[in-house]
């Protein structure tokens, strides 16, 4: 349904002219795909359209909107395939730029995302500052989806800032990120479904030693393109 409607708001925005709204249909169109493990297919549309060069151009007057749909959706694609520093390279200007304009749903939009970052380098306490001011504005404003409408995993925020101590977070945002915790839908065991054709691919070379370093290099694929292969035939059989 989601393809079809994107398919619909793309030829609509080509038929009136709105390049604009063209781009955008696509910024969703890669989150939508992030969101459903489509690392390639996202790629695919990051790479046609150039977001990452637009998420770190300079700013243009009247091009916030699309900038931000591209970072956010690009940031979540690096996000996903492990690689934080890219997703920091596009999300610190971002949330500069939005803080300076007062946008403060963008500006706890990205941080959330922030705090993905931060945990994925191992750096506890910047994880725990920004997902602390997302959820603080997500409690005051009640927008659940500024915490948990990205397409990277929550869950393991929400614990950390649970587990922060009775400090961490006050108790309007701590009620929040339980309320939160548990409207998440509990994961589904192993499902033993079928590989993708890039995920055997990935298998084959692992049955036979090579190292992820070096599973990149015969299916020229990053090193974190490789990992994620992995994590999602790990999750599909257990």
């Amino acid at each position: 349904a989601l393809d079809t409607l994107f398919d619909r708001v793309r030829a609509m925005a080509r038929g009136r002219g709105l390049p604009q709204l063209d781009a955008l249909a696509d910024a969703w169109r890669l989150e939508t795909l992030v969101a459903r493990g489509d690392v390639e297919g996202a790629a695919q549309i990051a790479a046609d359209r150039g977001f990452d060069a637009l998420a770190r151009g300079p700013d243009q007057p009247g091009e916030w909107r699309i900038r931000t749909a591209a970072g956010l959706a690009v940031a979540q694609l690096h996000l996903r395939t492990g690689q934080a520093a890219r997703a920091l390279q596009i999300l610190r200007p971002l949330r500069a730029t939005a803080e300076r304009q007062q946008r403060a749903l963008d500006v706890a939009r990205v941080d959330t995302l922030l705090a993905c970052a931060a945990r994925l380098r191992g750096e506890t306490p910047a994880m725990l500052a920004s997902i602390a001011a997302a959820l603080d504005y997500a409690a005051a404003h009640d927008v659940p989806r500024v915490v948990t409408g990205v397409a990277v995993e929550i869950d393991p925020l929400l614990n950390a800032a649970l587990r922060g101590g009775a400090t961490a977070l006050p108790d309007r945002s701590r009620a929040y990120a339980r309320r939160l915790r548990q409207a998440l839908p509990t994961r589904p065991p192993p499902t033993g479904e079928s590989l993708s054709g890039r995920e055997l691919a990935v298998l084959g070379q692992l049955c036979v030693g090579r190292s992820n370093k070096d599973i990149g290099r015969q299916l020229d694929l990053s090193e974190n393109t490789v990992k994620f292969h992995l994590k999602r035939v790990y999750e599909k059989h257990g």
